[in-house]
């Protein structure tokens, strides 16, 4: 019976002890616990900056991608542009070149005779708007008209003579380019110097080698219309 305090002190130490190591270890896995936790919440944190530095990423790819498609419109628009441009010069340059080639004779002869019409129409034009100065055109009238009752006229075909203010016109059909080269051209402007200063001659060739040829004089002192 005496050996039972120590027994029982035994016990209770023994208890002791394995309360405290429990009491222990209970700590210890609460401290786990608590650094598993730590762990975690650093791992969440960095695959939240992870995926927010990826969102980053991706929206400046899209950017990047967005700012390539716009420089492929920008040089597809200059190749374009360029390619319009260069097209534009090389019609420019084969213009050029066009204007630059000597016209063979028919070519020629055509841009002669429609610059001759134009101006034609345009003195007709010109003429037909004048009035009349009576006596001055009574005069000259008269003056033209006996040219062509002299030896050196009478073989013209005289169809018209009018003269107007400043401005006469003759009308002569089917003229033998000869008689039109020495009666016409080298006699008429004497004649009728004294009162007209200026003539224009207007030729329009016949199938049977004669020529029916318009006259227009000015007046001294006034000039024949022109479009320069």
């Amino acid at each position: 019976m005496k050996k039972l305090p120590f027994i029982t002190t035994t016990c209770v130490l023994a208890i002791s002890i394995q309360a405290a190591y429990v009491g222990f270890q209970a700590y210890n896995n609460k401290g786990v616990d608590r650094q598993a936790e730590n762990d975690f919440s650093n791992e969440l944190a960095l695959v939240k900056s992870e995926i927010s530095a990826l969102k980053k990423a991706t929206s400046e790819l899209g950017d990047i991608k967005q700012k390539i498609a716009q420089l492929e419109i920008h040089k597809r628009n200059n190749g374009l542009q360029a390619k319009n441009q260069n097209a534009g010069e090389n019609v420019n340059t084969q213009q050029d070149i066009a204007q630059e080639l000597p016209k063979n004779p028919m070519e020629m002869a055509q841009g002669e005779e429609e610059q001759s019409l134009k101006k034609l129409a345009l003195i007709n034009e010109a003429f037909l708007a004048e009035s009349s100065d009576q006596q001055w055109t009574s005069e000259t009238t008269n003056l033209i008209t006996r040219f062509f009752d002299s030896e050196k006229g009478a073989n013209l075909n005289v169809s018209d003579i009018q003269c107007r203010k400043t401005l006469c016109k003759v009308e002569l059909n089917k003229v033998d380019q000869a008689k039109a080269a020495n009666d016409l051209a080298l006699n008429f402007p004497m004649h009728v110097g004294q009162a007209l200063s200026q003539t224009r001659y207007f030729y329009e060739q016949n199938d049977d080698g004669t020529s029916n040829i318009t006259i227009y004089l000015a007046r001294n002192g006034y000039a024949l219309p022109s479009e320069f």
